[in-house]
């Protein structure tokens, strides 16, 4: 809520009665550090290092949680450099005992639930609930029927909804280096005998193919390893730690099978290759939007310029619906609406 809205209500005591005073607003200084202080008290109260099963709250998981909180307030909220060097702290805590995946297309594969890479995700089974939000990527059967590479194609019978495609510009992402598994990984194109282009769909979470139908049971992955490696190399760019940053951005790169980076090592620059980097390695794992902000108020994007036909009009945070001001009068709606 804190990315999503900026200023948001903090309610700490249980409603027991309709008869209590509506919140307001507090400010997101306020906010973060009742997250901070909320995920430090876990921390201490867990009474043992390592994982039960990964979709349950661990330690590790607290401190993956803190690692992210602590780089958006040193480069949203206006934090310090104590803040970066917290926020590396917390993700070497969080990586502890873990190792990356030597097959990326493993870490979401159905059959790797608590796979060596992730820290924290959120388990789906078959019959527990509908299919997760990556059907909405994905073709029915009838949109790929002519598709000479239909059965290498993650469709189903019924489910899908093929709503959303793979960006152009994320296919050029992982095309700036040609050598990188991920893209095959990430994306699949379905073409029929004439090489005529059907649908671009995702190949990342490919859910499980049953007798009847394809169901998308892929696990929720919140945070895996890659992501903490990757939150380091932000956090030692931004404190102009470039040499050390480009350390940790290519261990991501190396399993990625593409070379090391090989660019200029001025911070601006090395951060860009770490947004990039971050583009590339968690495509569809609900990071975006929340990397893009933390990079343009760090100062090294402008996001406006990042994301197609976002206009200088466009807030950066969401607007409240009329409905929840309607009935809390206490509530002042988002800045720019």
């Amino acid at each position: 809520m804190l990315r999503s809205w900026g200023n948001v209500p903090v309610v700490t005591e249980p409603t027991e009665s309709a008869e209590r005073e509506m919140p307001a607003r507090s400010k997101s200084a306020d906010v973060m550090q009742f997250i901070l202080t909320d995920i430090n008290e876990a921390i201490t109260l867990f009474p043992e290092d390592g994982f039960r099963d990964k979709d349950l709250a661990s330690k590790q998981a607290a401190y993956a949680l803190k690692a992210d909180v602590l780089l958006w307030k040193a480069k949203v909220l206006g934090g310090n450099n104590d803040d970066l060097t917290e926020a590396i702290a917390s993700a070497d805590k969080a990586a502890a005992g873990l190792a990356l995946e030597d097959d990326f297309a493993k870490i979401f594969a159905t059959d790797s639930k608590n796979g060596k890479e992730i820290i924290f995700s959120l388990h789906f089974a078959k019959d527990e609930k509908s299919d997760q939000y990556s059907r909405q990527l994905k073709p029915r059967d009838l949109f790929v029927q002519t598709a000479v590479n239909k059965n290498d194609i993650a469709f189903a019978v019924s489910g899908a909804r093929s709503q959303y495609a793979p960006s152009a510009k994320l296919e050029q992402a992982f095309l700036a280096n040609v050598n990188d598994k991920r893209l095959k990984a990430s994306i699949i194109k379905a073409v029929d005998a004439g090489n005529k282009l059907l649908g671009v769909f995702d190949n990342k979470m490919r859910g499980t193919l049953y007798p009847d139908n394809r169901y998308y049971d892929n696990d929720i992955t919140v945070y895996r390893l890659a992501e903490m490696i990757l939150f380091k190399a932000e956090a030692l760019a931004a404190l102009d730690r470039t040499a050390e940053a480009i350390t940790e951005l290519n261990k991501i790169r190396v399993r990625a099978g593409i070379a090391n980076y090989n660019g200029a090592t001025d911070k601006k620059t090395v951060e860009k290759e770490i947004l990039n980097e971050r583009f590339r390695e968690l495509y569809l794992e609900l990071k975006r939007w929340p990397d893009l902000l933390r990079f343009h108020f760090g100062g090294t994007i402008d996001v406006r310029a990042e994301v197609e036909n976002m206009t200088q009009a466009i807030p950066l945070y969401f607007p409240i619906p009329q409905a929840q001001i309607d009935i809390n009068n206490n509530l002042v709606q988002t800045e720019g609406y």
